[in-house]
């Protein structure tokens, strides 16, 4: 019997074949960041987000990351750093192997968290995209103190997002939801010999509406968390992802699923 493990070590295979060919010079990339880094540190305050920003800029693969930096100078500056974490964590958490930063699992409130995780997130992205070489050159520039505009309400504290998380097991499949503030809500759970799919979907599909009510693929990455045991069986998992994801309808419920074994 096939085992949901052997899916995890074709996913990580994958992933690590890819990360060895994501930009063709990547030291030179890392040269050109890490100067800027240096030389932000020298310029007029007033520049140097915008110095960091056109030397790092090219280190990054994802379109949707890489514009998101291209964009932020007409970001406003208090939404700039939650801006940034948003569109990289979107672009990037699907792709990067396990174990993937705190970023990924949803977006923190508070200011001070947001740099946190943001290290974090640049961290794995530039091992995603550089190599391991690359990546110590560009860390190896001294963190200098910048006076970075932080907001009163971030705007994750202005939206009620929440990620859905779906648990396999051995003996049921569980549906929670995962607030921004990482509290979690259970929603239902059904019997593995009886699991049916309707439930779980219309479930998704009222989430799915009531976040986002006036978009079929908004812009924000609807990102599902999938969990199954070890010992769970194969066409198990796959009846539950195919069932989350639902692409037959008109919405799509959650495109973005994050798999992992435990």
């Amino acid at each position: 019997m096939r085992r949901v493990a052997a899916i995890a070590i074709v996913i990580a295979a994958c992933s690590q074949h890819e990360s060895r060919a994501r930009l063709p010079d990547p030291m030179e990339a890392a040269r050109r960041c890490a100067k800027a880094l240096n030389d932000a540190s020298t310029s007029d305050p007033a520049l140097h987000q915008r110095t960091i920003v056109d030397g790092c800029r090219e280190t990054i693969v994802e379109p949707v990351c890489r514009d998101a930096w291209g964009a932020y100078a007409t970001t406003p500056p208090a939404e700039r750093a939650h801006y940034l974490l948003v569109k990289c964590a979107e672009a990037y958490c699907a792709k990067l192997p396990e174990p993937r930063p705190q970023a990924c699992l949803g977006i923190a409130d508070r200011a001070d968290a947001v740099l946190v995780q943001g290290r974090e997130l640049w961290h794995a992205i530039h091992l995603f995209d550089l190599g391991k070489d690359a990546t110590a050159l560009i860390e190896a520039v001294p963190e200098r103190v910048v006076q970075v505009p932080t907001p009163t309400q971030l705007p994750s504290q202005s939206v009620s997002w929440r990620i859905p998380l779906v648990t396999i097991t051995t003996d049921a499949v569980t549906l929670e939801w995962r607030a921004p503030d990482g509290g979690t809500e259970r929603a239902l759970a059904i019997p593995l010999a009886q699991f049916d799919c309707k439930p779980l979907r219309d479930a998704l599909a009222n989430e799915v509406v009531r976040t986002w009510p006036n978009t079929v693929r908004p812009t924000r990455s609807k990102q599902l968390l999938l969990v199954a045991d070890k010992d769970a069986i194969y066409e198990t998992v796959l009846k539950v992802w195919k069932c989350a994801e639902d692409r037959t309808g008109v919405r799509q419920l959650y495109p973005d699923v994050t798999f992992s074994t435990q």
